[in-house]
């Protein structure tokens, strides 16, 4: 306990250290040999240099140009996204033959009529090619942020946390004829990245894919290790053992998790819904050679701070994160680390001064687009900002809550399930208590347009198995059409079960909920999805009661 509490002084002051001083850590801190949150000497912080320091240097943005034939074009947009041959220059120095392709993901993948971006591996099809000794590099087309402004601010925020974060700059891309546009450039995942941060870059290191977990077929980058992703299988074998003990002696075993606490902090806290923490997405895994743990990486950092008031405690989905957020022991760590980052979001003044200085540097570029592109820009700038002190507000408030209570029950206690509250898609949907919060019935009407409502129930719960029963009924319910005629869903957040409707008739419901967790929270779901009908819940007939 002394030696971790030393550690975490140790990374504290650091922290400190660093916003003092205002400006990010040298890029060459992060070495695997070096403890988190410490720095290297500084002279090895003084001689290294490092590929790509003149792309990321952001005192300017740079002017890229691509060139491809017509016939490559068409090639582009092909379905599997092959490399096609491009010539490359930044004004100063050209390289040809180049390989690019189309990237991007739902929401931001675009063809050629629009504003694609593009994947650029300089060694495709010339091998030890580079630029700026770089193998690759992301040219985003930033079409989900036009502040043009979160990638930067995610990476900015992970490297003042001391944690291995790609680096982030701007360009104005001319591709073949067609006129100049702003893009952000971003560091790929690959070689070149881990040799900025550690000394053994033998490990393999895995693309999480689009809304991928562990347990999927995750594509290898790089690496020496096994081929077979049975580094991937045992983590996953760890994560879905049922003997709390085992498992999380097993997750540590495998996972750096005290970095994965820091990861998963700085993604919560930047509001980063679709990374790995809470949605298995927009995430790189590097199983470190010398140690055999997993470390996550951030990715896809385009839609920052969306919603301010983003929860920072609930229990999200992805195994890692999820089993992190039941134990006891890694969600008060996790509780102590968002506290400790904390300093980096508020006040929140000392983040928008750095935003504001890199803004100035995208501001020159946008004015040489014309004024239409400059407005977009100062109006998205500043609802950032504006999110920003959203943000560390809410953080702080969420903070000063006390954590969930827990239910505990014996084996063979029960309890009645009292505090329902309705979720619908859509306002105009009835949903009546009785004009009294003690009625015996609850009701969902589903009269006007199709759609889905609810009646749900949020428990906290101790490892164990509870069985939750109760009764309901439905009054002339009809699906919304013959491909959906499953409209009943009944269950928890855990397992949710749809089936037919079966009008009139008073129903009893009976599912079992098992927590391998420390405490997990699920949600009693009673639902409607449906073009006509009502659903009726007899409140008082809900329990739940733990049988082991």
């Amino acid at each position: 306990m002394a030696k971790k509490g030393k550690h975490l002084q140790k990374w504290k002051i650091c922290l400190v250290a660093l916003l003092s001083l205002g400006c990010s850590q040298p890029e060459a801190v992060t070495k695997s040999e070096t403890k988190f949150g410490q720095s290297p000497s500084p002279l090895q912080a003084t001689i290294r240099q490092h590929a790509g320091d003149r792309l990321f240097q952001n005192e300017r943005v740079q002017h890229l140009s691509l060139r491809f034939s017509e016939s490559d074009g068409h090639l582009l947009e092909q379905e599997d996204r092959p490399y096609v041959r491009a010539d490359f220059s930044d004004g100063a120095t050209s390289i040809y033959s180049v390989g690019i392709k189309l990237k991007g993901a739902a929401g931001s993948y675009q063809l050629l009529s629009g504003k694609p971006g593009f994947t650029v591996k300089f060694d495709k099809f010339r091998k030890k090619q580079t630029f700026d000794q770089l193998d690759k590099i992301h040219l985003n087309n930033s079409v989900q942020d036009g502040s043009y402004l979160c990638e930067w601010l995610g990476s900015e925020v992970f490297r003042l946390a001391n944690y291995p974060s790609p680096r982030v700059s701007h360009a104005l891309l001319k591709r073949n004829e067609q006129s100049e546009a702003i893009y952000v450039i971003r560091e790929a995942y690959d070689k070149s990245f881990l040799r900025r941060h550690y000394s053994n870059t033998d490990g393999n290191l895995y693309d999480g894919g689009f809304l991928q977990d562990l347990d999927a077929d995750l594509e290898k980058d790089s690496g020496l290790g096994v081929d077979d992703r049975s580094d991937l299988h045992a983590i996953v074998a760890a994560l879905e053992n049922t003997d709390s003990v085992v498992r999380y002696r097993e997750m540590e075993k495998r996972i750096d998790l005290e970095r994965f606490v820091t990861f998963m902090a700085l993604e919560r806290m930047l509001c980063h819904w679709d990374g790995y923490s809470e949605n298995a997405n927009n995430y790189r895994v590097y199983i470190h050679p010398d140690t055999g743990l997993a470390i996550f990486f951030p990715h896809g950092m385009d839609q920052l701070m969306g919603d301010p008031n983003m929860p920072l405690f609930e229990f999200p989905t992805p195994r890692v994160s999820s089993q992190v957020m039941g134990s006891d022991k890694w969600r008060t760590l996790y509780r102590t680390r968002v506290k400790e980052l904390l300093p980096l979001f508020d006040p929140p003044n000392n983040l928008i001064q750095r935003l504001d200085t890199i803004a100035a540097v995208v501001r020159k570029s946008l004015e040489e687009l014309g004024n239409e592109p400059l407005q977009q820009f100062e109006s998205q700038l500043e609802e950032l900002k504006n999110r920003i002190v959203e943000r560390a507000n809410a953080m702080k408030e969420q903070l000063a809550h006390d954590e969930e209570q827990v239910i505990n029950l014996a084996v063979g206690e029960s309890t009645k399930l009292k505090d329902w509250y309705p979720l619908c898609d859509r306002e105009e949907m009835a949903i009546h208590r009785e004009n009294d919060s003690t009625a015996a019935h609850l009701q969902l009407s589903i009269t006007s347009e199709p759609g889905y409502a609810s009646w749900r129930h949020r428990l906290c719960l101790r490892r164990g198995t509870y069985r939750i029963e109760g009764k309901y009924r439905t009054v002339g319910v009809q699906p919304i059409d013959d491909l959906s005629v499953e409209s009943i869903g009944i269950g928890h957040s855990r397992d949710e079960r749809w089936s037919r409707p079966e009008n009139d008739d008073w129903r009893n419901f009976s599912s079992t909920i098992l927590i391998v967790e420390d405490r997990f929270a699920v949600e009693v779901i009673v639902g409607l999805r449906a073009k006509h009908g009502v659903m009726q819940v007899d409140r008082s007939s809900f329990r739940i009661s733990r049988i082991d």
